[in-house]
Order: structure tokens, then sequence, then C-alpha cells
């Protein structure tokens, strides 16, 4: 668990009561429909619809609110990659769009894609900013620190979620990101949904075995995977997602989420998983190791002895 060790900065002044959005307008924007609204669905089946700047938000969700005068905000950490979502979302597009003009690929193989350094470290802290805001790991933060700690008040959650969250995504982007493998799965027909959870698996260190796979928009997700050796080569390849696989992407994003999902135009059909309303998470028959398999060089090979 993280201290609370809070570094002070002056760049942005803390605005008390600030509503943060953990989904980013700049993203969001890309789920609405024609009336420029994105479709709420919480686990009583009520729909709402909202504007983008209206969705995914906390009040002080990234202030830290100690008082007397230790009071601070680290919203500005999400500037960079809230500015870079859209150049992200058209990086993507465009490799799409490359992936599909070779027509000579059937709708299940990959082609890689030769990008830079920057491309790489871009996308991954733009992924990696969205891990660190969403409610599934505000959750798990409280969760491990109430195990470890005795008698928290439930007036001290916010900071002790604020800090943590600050200091993981501070550790994780001083990391090389992008030094892994990403998989663009995109969709010419059905549409993948969105919730205030989705697929992080040991982010809290981005060691060994870290993995993220989250849909970017209604028709591109992508899985982001660093394991502990690799083959280096591609770093990223496209795949359309075949029928069985976009199921598979939303049914994870019912099982990390806890009271909402987010849709375009295809109503989800609400899972046992997300009717619990809990942030779940897979502990064994995970079904991303089957994406995870079809990444080349995500696994070694075993050379004979």
């Amino acid at each position: 668990m993280l201290s609370f060790t809070v570094a002070i900065r002056k760049k942005r002044p803390l605005i008390p009561g600030e509503g943060h959005h953990w989904w980013p307008k700049s993203l969001s924007q890309y789920w609405t429909d024609h009336a420029g609204l994105i479709s709420r669905i919480d686990t009583d089946g009520k729909v709402s619809r909202s504007k983008p700047f209206a969705t995914g938000k906390i009040s002080d969700g990234h202030n830290i609110r100690l008082g007397n005068g230790w009071d601070t905000t680290f919203e500005q950490d999400f500037d960079r990659p809230d500015n870079n979502f859209p150049i992200v979302v058209n990086f993507l597009e465009s490799l799409v769009r490359s992936h599909c003009e070779k027509t000579s690929l059937e709708k299940s193989c990959q082609c890689a894609h030769a990008c830079t350094e920057s491309d790489l470290q871009q996308l991954c802290e733009c992924l990696v900013s969205l891990a660190v805001r969403s409610p599934h790991f505000r959750h798990r933060i409280l969760r491990t620190a109430l195990d470890a700690l005795n008698n928290v008040p439930k007036e001290r959650h916010k900071i002790l979620i604020g800090a943590n969250v600050m200091q993981a995504y501070r550790r994780l982007i001083g990391n090389n990101l992008g030094r892994g493998k990403f998989l663009v799965l995109f969709s010419r027909s059905k549409e993948f949904i969105f919730g205030d959870g989705f697929y992080s698996h040991n982010l809290t260190s981005m060691s060994s075995g870290c993995r993220i796979l989250v849909p970017l928009t209604p028709l591109i997700a992508v899985l982001y995977i660093l394991p502990g050796a690799y083959m280096v080569n591609p770093r990223l390849v496209t795949q359309e997602a075949i029928d069985e696989v976009i199921p598979i992407i939303n049914e994870t994003v019912q099982v990390y989420s806890k009271e909402c999902l987010f849709y375009r135009f295809e109503r989800p059909f609400l899972s046992e998983h997300f009717l619990r309303r809990e942030h779940l998470y897979y502990s064994n028959g995970d079904p991303v190791e089957m994406l995870i398999e079809q990444m080349p060089g995500a696994k070694m090979p075993q050379w004979p002895l």
C-alpha cells in the first residue's frame, strides 16, 4: 500500500468540491450518439443520457484536502493525456484504415505496424491515466488500505484514495511506458461498451505481468501487456474483432464495473456479474488470456533442451 506522502505542487489552484473526470471528455466525446449524448445504464436497468462534460465525474476526485493549509490537487497531472486522447484516437484509426486497405487480409489476420517510440509512449500513458482514475482502481486502493489499517473514518477515505492515486500515477509514468506490446482490436459492426471499471491486472507495480484491456471508442479497444519476457517485435498489431471476441471484451467490462455502463447505440444486456454491484476481477478462467496468446511474441518460445 502506498503512503500518505503528498508532493505539494502549485501548478493549479485547488477548487474544493470540483468535479473531476475519471472518464475525460476528450475521450468520452467519441461515445456520443447523433444527438451528442452518451447513454448510461445502471444495475437497475435505468437509462440516462448526458453530454461528455457531465459524464464520468467525481467530486474532489483529484484533490487531497488535508486542511490546515496542506490541501493540494493533482488534477494537472492528467492534462497531458487528456489533451492527447484525440491524437491517440486519430493514430489508432489510421492504423485501422491501413489494416483495412490490405484487402488480402482475412478477418482473423493480424497486421503489424511500425510505430515510433513516442506513439507507443503516448498511447500507454493515456491507457494508464484511464486505469488509475477509474472507480475500479479507487475501490482497489480503498479495499487494500482498509485491510491493512483499522478504523479509518469514512471522511478520510477520499484523502487516502487521492494520495495513493497520485503517487501510483506519478510512479507509473516515471517508468519506461510503452515498452510492452499492444493489440488493437477493431470492429466494423458491433460496438464495445465502457464502464466504471475495466480489465487492469498488476497495475500497481507496472512490473512483470501488467495487462490493460480497455475500449477507447465504440469501435476500437486496446490490449496492452508487459510480460516478464517476450519477443520485442512486432510491438503493435491490429486485428479485426470477430463476433466471438466482442462479447468477451464487453463481458469483461461488466465484470470489472459496479454501478454503470456506457454505450453509444447498442444497449447491452446486463450480465449476472454486473448485477452483483461489485467491482469484480478474474481470479481464474481469465478469457483475456486467449487474446494475449494471439499476440505475436507475447510468450517466449520454449526451446528444446
